[in-house]
């Protein structure tokens, strides 16, 4: 919610942002002023977010890392490794998406066995971390699932995996081909999605975990041949979806109870 909030606060302040930029171009005798207000209104609002929020949306790590793949389709196509021939880089690409899928798949069946719905087959791996079966939806904060090592494990490994993945825009471009917005958003979002997860320790990183370590797993093993390409773009936008469902469930449950406040006269 505090993400949200801090979103909505932001919304705000890129249409004030619109405004002065508009006044600056009709007004360019006040440039220095319009750009101090802008960057005023973003400090502004920056300063309203929580410390933690603030600490984890300015780590140069996940700044540095996702702000760089925005450059990488435009410095591979001025490169000379662009090869449009039909056949190029497939051994590779058939390489690269047999590893994925098979990481995606034991990433799946590690977080199925730390949430307990493994039928029985990860008892063994339960037994090995000394981990119990994570309860789910409970007013306990932070969340139980955090410490699962099993569950842990499977995110903080699922997080570096998201920066191996952008050789599925590198292996596009490389071909000659255009790279979607679906693309770009999900690969530039990725990284956020499972770092902010971690660093705030919210319970709902399991819904992207679980879901889009299933789907890689599908939509990987599909990817080679090229008659599933369209069946691996429909995968993509099935997690959206079933996570909306997840979600649900999350935004409904009670609040932990407040502790009354102890005035010392």
């Amino acid at each position: 919610m505090l993400l949200l909030g801090y979103l909505s606060r932001l919304g705000d302040t890129l249409s004030n942002s619109s405004v002065a930029i508009h006044r600056l171009a009709r007004q360019p005798s006040v440039k220095r002023r319009a750009l101090m207000d802008v960057f005023g209104m973003f400090s502004s609002a920056f300063k309203e977010v929580s410390p933690p929020l603030q600490k984890a949306l300015t780590d140069p790590l996940i700044l540095i890392g996702t702000f760089s793949y925005l450059l990488l389709a435009p410095l591979l196509r001025r490169s000379p490794l662009v090869d449009t021939r039909k056949g190029a880089y497939k051994r590779c690409m058939i390489a690269y998406n047999t590893l994925m899928a098979v990481y995606s798949l034991g990433c799946f069946l590690v977080t199925t066995t730390a949430l307990g719905w493994d039928y029985g087959y990860g008892g063994w791996l339960r037994a090995l971390t000394g981990d119990k079966v994570v309860e789910l939806y409970t007013n306990t904060c932070p969340s139980p699932v955090f410490e699962s090592t099993l569950f842990v494990w499977a995110a903080k490994s699922f997080y570096y995996s998201k920066y191996v993945e952008y050789l599925d825009t590198a292996w596009l471009v490389l071909k000659g081909k255009p790279v979607s917005f679906l693309q770009t958003f999900h690969h530039f979002g990725a990284p956020w999605d499972v770092y902010l997860g971690l660093t705030l320790k919210n319970e709902g990183l399991w819904i992207f975990v679980f879901l889009n370590a299933f789907i890689h797993t599908l939509m990987y093993t599909c990817a080679a041949p090229p008659p599933h390409a369209a069946t691996a773009c429909c995968l993509r936008l099935l997690p959206p979806h079933a996570a909306t469902a997840c979600c649900h469930r999350t935004l409904r449950r009670p609040l932990p109870p407040t502790p009354p406040s102890t005035v010392h006269g």
